[in-house]
């Protein structure tokens, strides 16, 4: 009984350390996001609403909420009633990100290039 018990807290505990790794991970893609994309707000915030999210830092809390209210992301951890889905959706902002970031790239080269042709 000892070991299954020993075993059962390592996978708890490597399950918690997973999900403060990926809820860290999401935070620094929402913020990069949200200063690629969000919307300066009077407060000081910054927003952005998505299909299945609405975003949000003011200072360095960042909060994303499900449409239905409910937070889903606070402060770079994760909540416990975060689906799969919900998961698998937020991975995409990095993906975003990476998109913006390459597209930015692309027409800088493009217009050192022009510059470099007159």
């Amino acid at each position: 009984m000892g070991v299954k018990s020993a075993i059962d807290n390592t996978r708890t505990e490597l399950r918690a350390a997973v999900d403060d790794a990926k809820g860290q991970a999401i935070e620094q893609s929402v913020k990069a996001l949200l200063n690629i994309l969000g919307k300066d707000n009077p407060d000081g915030s910054k927003s952005f609403k998505s299909t299945n999210f609405d975003f949000e830092r003011l200072g360095d809390n960042v909060i994303v909420r499900a449409k239905n209210g409910e937070a889903v992301l606070t402060d770079g951890v994760l909540s416990p009633n975060v689906s799969e889905q919900q998961l698998q959706a937020l991975d995409k902002v990095q993906s975003v990100v990476n998109m913006h970031h390459q597209i930015q790239h692309n027409s800088q080269q493009e217009s050192q290039f022009r510059s470099m042709h007159r």
